[in-house]
């Protein structure tokens, strides 16, 4: 168990670059046909979303926005230091985590992922998504589609019927777990008032060795205790008061009396966390995809899956 406390007060970290490593014009996300901002959904209305409301059984009906949101995802090997200590390690344009994906409600995602890996084959699942009527683009290697070998491309492509808060990640041999994995959130209404969306708040378990070669000594001796926990891809490595401590933490800057969403992701291979925040009380809105009646509480238990925090 790996407990974290995110202060509140801790100045704002300037955004990493999402960058590849080696493709330079690789194309930035592209929205087509943009739409107006929905009516509603405001800080006071978050339940309401243009013509459709939190109270809308996305199962029967979602809004049709005729909005295309393309990304282009390259998979390569690259050599990273999340926490200071570096290591090779599976990337999603040259970082970990890889660019987050967003869209809003009812928008269609058209997502090219180009597989660079030197010498593994891939495919990409888009975690909890319904893909009704899209199967074929839930990205489960001898499932739903082939291995994507080295060097092609493959075109996903899905309408958002749903909203909340999820990732992406490899779902072939242990990628996910050695780097290929990114936030995932589609726009919509809440079951609580925010002021402001802060966004994904990815949480992982992280090793110095890759898990390919921990594999072995999982088999004989059970999971290998990690050396970190990450969020957003950054830690600390070593003692605070140590000259030797490498690494920076990941921070957020809160304003006194506004209140935040946080989409909290928990993508570790095997460690559960608790997530607090010193000195604030959590109201959880929704877990998996799916809204649920606000309750409070001042800890998080989350395996791996995500909660949607309004804090």
């Amino acid at each position: 168990m790996v407990p974290f406390s995110l202060q509140a007060a801790i100045a704002l970290l300037l955004a990493r670059s999402v960058a590849a490593v080696s493709i330079g014009a690789l194309k930035s996300p592209i929205t087509v046909e943009k739409r107006a901002v929905c009516a509603g959904n405001t800080a006071n209305d978050r339940g309401s979303w243009c013509d459709f409301s939190i109270d809308t059984n996305w199962y029967e009906e979602a809004p049709d926005t005729g909005v295309i949101r393309e990304y282009w995802l390259e998979l390569i090997e690259g050599v990273v230091a999340p926490d200071g200590f570096s290591r090779l390690a599976m990337t999603v344009n040259g970082t970990i985590p890889g660019p987050t994906i967003e869209a809003d409600w009812g928008d269609e995602l058209v997502i090219h992922v180009i597989n660079n890996l030197s010498i593994n084959g891939t495919s990409i699942h888009w975690h909890g998504l319904r893909q009704n009527y899209t199967n074929t683009n839930d990205g489960v290697v001898s499932i739903t589609q082939c291995a994507q070998a080295p060097g092609d491309t493959f075109t996903y492509r899905m309408r958002a019927t749903q909203y909340g808060s999820t990732w992406y990640h490899s779902h072939f041999s242990l990628q996910a777990w050695d780097g290929i994995f990114g936030g995932m959130f589609i726009n919509g209404p809440a079951t609580a008032n925010y002021d402001q969306d802060a966004g994904p708040i990815i949480i992982s378990d992280w090793f110095h060795d890759s898990v390919y070669a921990l594999a072995a000594q999982a088999e004989v001796s059970g999971p290998p205790t990690p050396e970190n926990g990450l969020i957003n891809g950054l830690n600390v490595f070593g003692d605070d008061d140590s000259s030797d401590q490498t690494g920076s933490r990941f921070g957020l800057t809160f304003q006194s009396g506004s209140s935040y969403r946080l989409r909290l992701v928990n993508v570790a291979i095997d460690t559960f966390f608790k997530f607090m925040i010193d000195n604030h009380t959590l109201t959880v809105i929704a877990i998996d995809l799916v809204p649920v009646v606000p309750f409070e509480t001042t800890v998080v238990n989350i395996g791996i899956g995500e909660y949607n925090l309004s804090i």
